[in-house]
C-alpha cells in the first residue's frame, strides 16, 4: 500500500517502559510506501526499555520492501535503547530524503544512526 501527504502533531507519550512491538505514531509495519509524512511535536520520554522492543518517531518496523521518502519527524525523544526517530526497527528498506527529531536529547543508544540508512 500507499500512503502519502499525512501529518500527525502533538505526538506525547511517557511512561516507565517503552511500548511493545515495533510501534510508531504513523505506522506500525511497513511493507509499502510512506511519502512526505510528517510527524511534528514528538515528546516521547521512556525510563525503561526492552530488548526487543523498537518505538519510532514515524514507523516500527520497516520490512525490505518497505521504503520511506521525504518524511520527517520533529520533537524531542529521551530514551534508552531501541528507539528511531523515523523508524524502530530496519530490516532492509528503504529511507531516502527524511530528516529526523532532535538526537540531543536522547539518552543511552539512539537507533536513528546505528539503524536507519538515511539517505
Amino acid at each position: 500500500g500507499v500512503v502519502r501527504d499525512l501529518n500527525i502533531e502533538g505526538v506525547k507519550a511517557t511512561g516507565n517502559t517503552m511500548p511493545v512491538n515495533d510501534t510508531a505514531p504513523m505506522v506500525n509495519n511497513l511493507a509499502g510506501l510512506l511519502e512526505n509524512c510528517h510527524v511534528t511535536g514528538i515528546e516521547h520520554d521512556f525510563t525503561a526499555t526492552g530488548q526487543n522492543n523498537y518505538v519510532a518517531g514515524l514507523v516500527g518496523y520497516l520490512t525490505q520492501t518497505g521504503e520511506v521518502r521525504g518524511c520527517s519527524t520533529s520533537g524531542q525523544a529521551t530514551v534508552g535503547c531501541g528507539y528511531g526517530c523515523i523508524v524502530g526497527k530496519h530490516y532492509s528498506g528503504l529511507v531516502t530524503n527524511c530528516s529526523r527529531c532532535d538526537r540531543r536529547h536522547l539518552r543511552h543508544h539512539d537507533r536513528c544512526i546505528s539503524r536507519e540508512r538515511v539517505l
